[in-house]
């Protein structure tokens, strides 16, 4: 018997059950969910994109701006559809009010190296040193947010002049990083950020060695990078390494800052993700900007952080050494685990419950070899061959290595084998006859 279904498929075939993004949760419907209007400085930043006609981008960004539905439903209670009777989505651009909370979590996800055990061990001990709960010394590490002052340009400027200006500080940034890099180590700094650009400034306000040609009474804009770095060196070394490299026989005060993230207050992924979410919504935020009454000095502001980002946060994203900042910080934890474990012993038991797992499950396991020699001492093994087995983070390779390094006795028979089910015994060795 043949039973052919005359249904539709669910999906966009069938205009009635076509969902938008923005209501994945089913139930927010259900339950009222409403967007809160727009603030006052987001619409008088979609005014902004209207004033010039012939800007193409402005005019596309402003259509995805005000078609996004949450944008519709906040405002007209209702989100309109298409000519096809399917309902507008998100427009997912950084710069809109609703959706830019998305790109938060996105760009957090990109510091890897937040998620290495190394780097948040590290944050904790350098965390609880501020907080005077550790006394002993601890290896120099870096994780900070950097801030740097690249050039000064002319607010005025025209679209391809503003790309170009973003090419040349993106070019800028990776050679200060590959240089400072040479005199750390290869690989030993990395960095995640995005290209900002400052309130105007007028020509006095802006530092000499930051603007080329100067105009007494143009306006101009600071465009900087600020980023999270990684380093396996300590904060002071990696700012004189960054001021040496940018210098240029030139003294520039004021031109690179590094800061502590709020530890009192936010973890580290909390950290990471609102630090690099400044990258993302201070380009539509004129708020704080001194010029609120001048509609031309907005608009020039409006069209540089619109043609320095590009598409999405492609042209102000800078990603250095994220793949290979990996390799260095297993090299960097070779070296410094005997002391980052004797610093443990003195932490507290909740600052300890806090460290990754697998580097407790280490140190417990350090701690089990440190007591065991303690005990044993120097005194010669029962057995006379060197133990080998292939029992990872496991008591049996912990009590190999204490074995080997205490040198290998006459006479013994255990063996272990490099197979992890072969373990057996070998022929007794004859008796020792006495004197």
């Amino acid at each position: 018997m043949l039973v052919v279904s005359l249904c539709r498929p669910h999906g966009r075939t069938n205009s009635s059950r076509a969902a938008s993004d923005w209501t994945r949760h089913h139930h927010r419907r259900a339950r009222g969910f409403t967007p809160r209007p727009p603030s006052a400085c987001y619409i008088t930043f979609l005014d902004l994109l209207t004033l010039d006609r012939d800007d193409y981008q402005l005019r596309r960004l402003h259509k995805a701006l005000t078609r996004c539905a949450a944008f519709q439903q906040a405002t007209t209670g209702e989100v309109l559809g298409n000519r096809r009777g399917y309902l507008d989505k998100l427009c997912n651009q950084p710069e809109c009010f609703y959706c830019r909370t998305r790109w938060k979590e996105r760009e957090a996800q990109k510091f890897t190296p937040a998620k290495s055990d190394v780097v948040r061990c590290m944050d904790e001990l350098h965390v609880a040193r501020a907080a005077c709960r550790l006394t002993r010394p601890i290896p120099d590490f870096t994780l900070s947010v950097i801030t740097i002052n690249l050039r000064a340009y002319p607010l005025d400027a025209g679209p391809s002049e503003i790309v170009a200006a973003g090419q040349n500080c993106r070019k800028i940034v990776r050679d200060l990083t590959v240089a400072v890099g040479k005199n750390i180590a290869p690989g030993g700094i990395a960095l995640l950020g995005h290209l900002e650009c400052s309130p105007p400034k007028q020509a006095h306000e802006v530092e000499p060695y930051l603007i080329a040609a100067r105009d007494p009474i143009g306006l101009y804009t600071v465009v900087h990078l600020h980023a999270w770095v990684v380093a396996t060196v300590g904060p002071d070394r990696v700012r004189r390494e960054f001021v040496q490299a940018l210098e240029d026989r030139t003294p520039q005060p004021r031109r690179i800052r590094l800061d502590e993230r709020h530890y009192e207050t936010q973890s580290l992924e909390i950290s990471v993700g609102e630090w690099l979410h400044y990258g993302v919504k201070h380009l539509h935020s004129i708020t704080g900007d001194d010029c609120e009454d001048d509609v031309e000095t907005l608009f020039g502001l409006t069209r540089w952080r619109k043609y320095l980002r590009g598409d999405g946060l492609r042209g102000t994203r800078i990603s250095i050494n994220l793949g290979k900042i990996g390799a260095v910080l297993g090299a960097f934890w070779n070296q410094h685990r005997e002391s980052v474990f004797a610093a443990f012993d003195v932490l507290d038991a909740d600052l300890l419950a806090r460290m990754p797992e697998r580097i407790r499950t280490e140190y417990q396991q350090w701690k089990w070899i440190a007591d065991l020699t303690s005990v044993l001492g120097k005194k010669r093994s029962p057995v006379s061959y060197l133990m080998r087995s292939s029992y990872n983070n496991s008591c049996l390779t912990a009590l190999a290595v204490l074995l080997g390094r205490m040198g290998v006795p006459a006479y013994a028979t255990r063996f272990f084998p490099r197979r992890r089910t072969g373990i057996g015994f070998r022929p007794r060795a004859p008796p020792v006859m006495p004197c």
